[in-house]
């Protein structure tokens, strides 16, 4: 059975809508506002989410946001009394799934939400070929020693996890190979998995290769670019030589660990991504944080 989550804070038309779902053998969760959502989803399985563009602690947008960082395809269906055809139009733009005006035609909102848990059932399933896919392919680390049982476990532990990784070795030893196995056996395996080499950037780029820049930014920026740490939103970005980075780069780097954000050059709002960081580095990080090359927190 489809199972939905329902918030909507008029107690009556949650009600109207509960009705209509369990009509259609749809088992329907209800609540009121975007706490008890987001809890909801951390929770539970959802196939779909209706929400209220207005709600007592937030707007509909939120939860749009938290299913994008739980990173679960769950489909999003915004109502709203408050609607124009340009909100709408930006809704989609931002991957909502359908966006309904109130008040609504029942027959026309069970159609829509029938459509959406129909496109929820297609990318399970397209989920479920490339998991059986994967499945079938042999891992690239291949060896028997104790030192590869132990680095295989070591991977298996922290690949599920959205944790900073710090990879040490000497050059030639496979850190890349390491960091894509990490990234295949994560929850971000279909999204981008972007790879760079920090000793290769010129200083002087440093800052709008990894955030990115604002049209008129500086001469030459005729328009906005997304710099590595978004262009890997929702994946992994693997920093080979992390000691590399500029000592004056590295506080945004740093909050960027830390909060989540990146501010683009020229621009003055944060964004927020959700772009996992593997490092690597073949230098001793503790001596070139006494020598003062490297920030103690960007270490660890």
């Amino acid at each position: 059975m489809n199972r939905v989550l329902i918030v909507e804070d008029n107690e009556s038309l949650s009600k109207i809508i509960k009705m209509l779902l369990q009509k259609e053998k749809i088992d329907a969760v209800t609540c009121n506002c975007i706490k008890d959502a987001f809890y909801l989803i951390d929770t539970d399985d959802f196939d779909l989410v209706i929400t209220d563009l207005r709600l007592p602690d937030g707007d509909g947008y939120k939860l749009f946001e938290k299913i994008k960082e739980s990173l679960r395809d769950i489909p999003l269906i915004i109502m709203t009394a408050y609607g124009n055809i340009s909100d709408a139009v930006n809704a989609l733009k931002k991957g909502v799934y359908d966006y309904i005006s109130k008040p609504f035609d029942n027959d026309d909102f069970v159609l829509a939400v029938k459509r959406a848990l129909s496109f929820s059932a297609m990318k399970k399933e397209n989920e479920n070929l490339k998991i059986i896919s994967e499945e079938t392919i042999r891992p690239e680390i291949i060896g028997s020693s104790e030192a590869i049982k132990n680095l295989m476990q070591k991977l298996n532990l922290v690949s599920p996890t959205d944790a900073p990784v710090l990879i040490m070795g000497e050059s030639g030893v496979g850190k890349e190979l390491v960091a894509k196995y990490i990234h295949i056996k994560s929850l971000r395996k279909h999204k981008p998995f972007i790879s760079v080499n920090c000793s290769a950037i010129p200083e002087n780029l440093f800052e709008s290769e990894f955030f990115g820049f604002k049209k008129g930014a500086f001469t030459g920026a005729d328009t906005d670019k997304k710099g590595k740490l978004e262009e890997a939103d929702g994946g992994t970005i693997f920093l080979d030589e992390i000691g590399d980075i500029p000592l004056s780069i590295q506080p945004k780097i740093l909050r960027f660990l830390q909060e989540g954000e990146i501010e683009k050059v020229g621009d003055t709002k944060p964004k927020k991504i959700f772009t996992r960081v593997i490092a690597a580095t073949n230098r001793d990080l503790k001596k070139m944080v006494e020598k003062g090359y490297v920030l103690s927190k960007i270490k660890g």
